[in-house]
């Protein structure tokens, strides 16, 4: 038989009369809660042996025995005590019998001053798993259970702003959706892919759980949206409040379906979800007042769609990657006040793609301190609306790396870095009807067709596409401009911080890289420098994990990488970085860590492993 211990005189429990004294021979009577049925218990813990009822107590008030358990099941006990006289001193009702009880009735204290008191159950229900509703994260790359209506009842049963856990596992689904506020929150993940690049939409890596793990919610939708939140049914629908982080998302990789569609909200909150192989990875449909930190779409035909029938407005995106595959690495469409710093746009299959596109109904757009590479098909940055601007960009081998279209006017070119490309002389082209744009302190490359090649240009006034006015041109000798690369493989010791040793140079305006002895890069200028630099490491047994690391004035200031790549034996790590310098003491040197065996740094004349550093603004 199942008991439990009593929670009253249940172990070495001593009774007392109202006056406090041992209740010597008192008597002590169990029925079911609520009645004056006997109901029995039992004097051990297996429910063999049965006590009287009433339990006569010995001399010093307690259970002969020392312990009463109770029948664990669905009736509760009530308890009368008497004296040995009969005379009543207490009746003790609805005495749980199982110890367990219902978490509506435990009593949960927060910790700290001032807490409010909840129950379990309460505390509880203020997040809920997609498992509490039978979700099995069991696909295998091919096959795996449809938690489809797992995921939606667990979405369903939150209140608005409530909190849907998925944990670490691979939960197939189709298509989920809700009108109201709601977090989806996972533990985080891993991106095991062997390259740096990613592999391109519709790629069978995606479909190997080898490649990727954590938190990830995979999709075999064909079209429509994966998860859609919010309404397109006027203001009265509008969704407040979504927020999604620490989640991979993972698509079939054909079909047209979007991954993530919000529908007229405003104050989402997004951190740190990758979202791979749909036709568009994120919608932002007439949504206000949004924050995306660390949000990834990559092998997407299109990474981020912004606009709708609803302007939206005022979003912030904080160190994004998108790796686009055809069509648009971010669109913005309808849309004002769409502001992104930092983060990386790469292009991932040579197609008619462009990294950002400013439609002619997109305002007051700001791009600040991007990094834009192998862009070759179109545009790095294509703007037709107004008012936008981009400053202190870096774009490496970017043919076309900045469109100005017919539509374009009043926007502002401030302070960015064309790099060239070996078969294109296209670094800013300028269409005829663009007006209003001004261009300051841009940096052409050395083969650019940019307006005044080969000079600093201070300041260019555009009106229909034509040069109107130039001002302060003159030649770019003062401000310290540095490409340097490796010109010979460097082995190093694994496991140990080595600086690298860039032996060779493009150009270098103030000769302010020692690349001879103290290989560091020390300008005395004082200002902001764009700072970038690749790696292209091999090591014959795998690299296992790599980090690459910038140094200032002797100490680690910024871990720009970190690969971990197993077996692999060839990556590359590039990163890049906005460093203030004091244009006195302070120097960048390169660090590389490798955990694998006899790594070594391989070179190409300055095709990869380079470091390269451009004056931004002065102090």
């Amino acid at each position: 038989m199942s008991v439990n211990l009593s929670p009253i005189g249940g172990a070495a429990w001593q009774f007392s009369d109202n006056n406090g004294n041992p209740l010597s021979g008192g008597k002590l009577y169990t029925y079911a809660a609520g009645t004056t049925t006997p109901l029995a218990t039992y004097t051990t813990d297996v429910g063999d042996v049965a006590h009287t009822n009433p339990i006569i107590l010995d001399s010093a008030g307690r259970v002969p025995g020392g312990q009463i358990w109770l029948t664990d099941g669905s009736v509760d006990y009530k308890f009368l005590l008497e004296t040995s006289f009969s005379t009543l001193v207490g009746t003790f009702d609805n005495i749980p019998a199982t110890l367990s009880g219902s978490a509506a009735n435990i009593v949960y204290l927060p910790a700290g001053t001032g807490a409010v008191a909840t129950t379990v159950q309460a505390k509880l229900r203020e997040s809920v798993s997609v498992l509490d509703f039978g979700a099995v994260g069991d696909w295998n790359g091919v096959t795996g259970t449809d938690n489809t209506v797992a995921i939606q009842k667990a979405i369903d049963a939150v209140v608005d702003g409530g909190s849907v856990l998925i944990p670490a596992g691979y939960f197939l689904f189709s298509t989920v959706s809700k009108i109201g506020s709601v977090r989806l929150v996972g533990e985080g993940y891993t991106n095991n892919q062997a390259s740096p690049v990613d592999p391109n939409y519709g790629s069978a890596n995606w479909a190997s759980t080898n490649n990727f793990s954590g938190s990830v919610l995979v999709s075999n939708a064909a079209s429509g949206d994966a998860i859609s939140f919010g309404s397109v049914s006027g203001i009265s629908g509008r969704l407040w409040n979504f927020q999604m982080s620490n989640l991979m998302i993972v698509g079939p990789g054909t079909g047209t379906a979007t991954a993530v569609h919000f529908v007229r909200g405003v104050g989402h909150y997004i951190e740190n979800v990758l979202i791979t192989n749909f036709t568009t990875g994120w919608n932002i449909d007439s949504c206000q007042d949004g924050t995306a930190v660390k949000l990834a779409a990559k092998s997407c035909k299109t990474g981020v769609v912004i606009g709708g029938t609803i302007t939206s407005n005022q979003w912030v995106f904080l160190n994004p990657e998108i790796q686009v595959y055809t069509n648009f690495g971010m669109n913005i469409l309808e849309a004002s006040l769409v502001q992104i710093y930092g983060g990386l746009f790469q292009d991932t299959n040579a197609a008619a793609a462009i990294g950002i596109n400013i439609s002619p109904n997109a305002t007051a757009c700001t791009i600040k301190g991007v990094w834009f590479e192998n862009i070759l098909s179109d545009a790095a940055i294509s703007i037709s609306g107004g008012r936008t601007t981009v400053e202190g960009c870096y774009f490496a081998n970017t043919p076309d790396n900045l469109k100005l279209r017919s539509d374009a006017h009043q926007s502002k070119i401030l302070y960015n870095y064309f790099g060239s490309h070996p078969t294109s002389a296209s670094s800013l082209s300028i269409d005829a009807g663009a007006e209003n744009n001004y261009i300051f302190d841009s940096e052409p490359s050395t083969n650019g067709t940019f307006t005044n090649a080969g000079n600093r240009t201070i300041r260019i006034k555009t009106i229909n596409g034509l040069v109107e006015q130039v001002i302060g041109s003159r030649k770019d000798t003062f401000a310290p401009n540095v490409s340097v690369y490796s010109n010979a493989t460097q082995n190093f010791a694994a496991a140990t911080q080595t600086k690298v040793v860039f032996g060779s140079k493009s150009f270098d305006t103030t000769n302010a890289f020692d690349a001879v002895t103290n290989q560091r890069f020390l300008p005395l200028v004082a200002g902001n420098y764009q700072i970038n630099t690749n790696l292209n490491l091999y090591a014959a047994a795998g690299i296992g994990t790599g980090i690459l690391t910038i140094y200032k004035s002797g100490s680690p200031f910024k871990r720009l990488n970190m690969y971990s790549g197993g077996s692999a034996t060839d990556a590359i790590l590039a990163g890049s970085a906005l460093i203030a310098m004091n244009g006195v003491t302070d120097y960048l040197e390169v660090f590389i860590f490798v955990t694998g065996t006899s790594p070594s740094i391989q070179q190409a004349a300055g095709l990869f492993s380079t470091f390269d550093a451009a004056f931004i603004n002065g102090a």
